[in-house]
């Protein structure tokens, strides 16, 4: 495991295939910060995008604690990628996890292979489903809550995400880059404001949010 691009080289192909089941296990053993899911199922995203294979968000959206009206989908690198999604908006959210579904095997990226076919497909002609595309066209601004901006594959998928979207606000909370010529360049390249890791920043935006 390379901690560092959180992906994996397996030693063989039973190796990957055998992957998933103790991936499943892991995510059933841990427990999801429900506070900070609240907040956000409060906020009235349009859109929200997870690079995590977790439903976590989507299963509280759909518990009898919040009750969010919203739809979930995943993107499929297999070939299955494009399926359009239903139009996100107010009063019907979407919840899409770009990196698949843990309820999918095959759907996981797990190693580099996977993230290579990913990107080929994602940035190709076809690329991410239109409803999905058309609602990232029009956004106002974009909100990077626990991005890990210093992976490799990070630059392209912020690509994919915001394109060429550099006069739209994009802030970025609870995360950190020790590399500050990574960091010089998100501040030039896509001009992401960095607003720290405290929920000082987040509760007045959820308070916000919340009331209007």
């Amino acid at each position: 495991y390379y901690e560092q691009d959180s992906l994996f080289l397996f030693r063989d192909e039973n190796a990957k295939l055998d992957a998933p089941r103790q991936i499943k296990k892991l995510y059933k053993s841990l427990s999801f910060p429900g506070d900070i899911y609240c907040k956000i199922l409060e906020i009235p995203f349009h859109l929200i995008i997870s690079l995590n294979p977790d439903t976590y968000l989507a299963e509280a959206a759909s518990g009898e604690q919040y009750g969010v009206p919203h739809h979930f989908r995943f993107f499929r690198f297999n070939g299955e990628a494009s399926d359009e999604v239903p139009e996100p908006g107010k009063q019907m959210p979407l919840i899409y996890n770009l990196c698949g579904c843990i309820q999918e095997d095959e759907s996981l990226i797990l190693d580099y292979e996977d993230m290579f076919q990913l990107l080929r497909i994602a940035l190709g002609p076809d690329g991410l489903p239109h409803n999905l595309r058309k609602k990232l066209k029009e956004a106002r601004s974009f909100l990077f809550l626990g991005f890990d901006f210093e992976k490799w594959y990070s630059q392209l998928l912020l690509q994919l995400l915001t394109g060429d979207r550099k006069g739209r606000p994009k802030f970025a909370l609870n995360t950190s880059i020790a590399n500050s010529d990574a960091k010089n360049f998100l501040l030039h390249q896509f001009r992401i404001e960095f607003l720290g890791n405290d929920t000082v920043i987040f509760d007045p935006l959820y308070e916000a949010c919340r009331v209007a």
